[in-house]
């Protein structure tokens, strides 16, 4: 487990990896993605990012998220939560394509020695895009089945209890 808690020994997606073109990325990520509203109708603050404030506070917690996992991640289950190799590196960002295609957020290696960072972003792709991350995000897409089927089970569940409460809530059993 020390290994893995040095690979991603940062929860900040900014000190993993160097990310060019921030701005520019999150604007071709909205493209690829399926339809959605990524900027706020009337915020409350301004920030830099005016195009896709959502969209890039989302990438943001869902990379926090997937890294807090992995570093905590019984032994041999890691993989499934974030794909690291020696030279690779993809997550699930929980987006899908119009065509109900995943989108994963993939790194190489950073090949520049002054950099502090040893990952860089290459880009966001699907499981059908690029080769060399095939393997690592087929992995990621088992991984996320499983927890798309664990969330819509919750989902019932909840809709269950609520349906209940009302039923019971109408005939003032409650």
């Amino acid at each position: 487990m020390h290994d893995r808690i040095m690979q991603i020994c940062t929860y900040d997606l900014f000190q993993f990896a160097y990310i060019p073109s921030w701005y520019e990325q999150l604007y071709e990520l909205s493209q690829l993605a399926a339809p959605e509203p990524w900027r706020f109708r009337q915020p409350l603050y301004e920030t830099q990012n005016t195009e896709t404030p959502i969209l890039e506070r989302y990438i943001n917690q869902v990379f926090r998220k997937q890294a807090v996992d992995y570093s905590c991640a019984p032994e041999g289950q890691a993989g499934q939560i974030f794909y690291l190799n020696q030279e690779f590196a993809c997550f699930h960002t929980g987006l899908n394509t119009k065509d109900y295609k995943s989108i994963y957020m993939c790194f190489n290696r950073n090949k520049r020695l002054d950099s502090l960072r040893k990952w860089c972003f290459k880009g966001f792709t699907t499981e059908d895009s690029e080769q060399g991350f095939r393997q690592a995000v087929k992995r990621q897409r088992k991984r996320f089945r499983a927890w798309k089927i664990a969330a819509l089970c919750l989902g019932l569940v909840v809709a269950i209890c609520l349906g209940l409460y009302v039923v019971l809530k109408r005939k003032k059993m409650l």
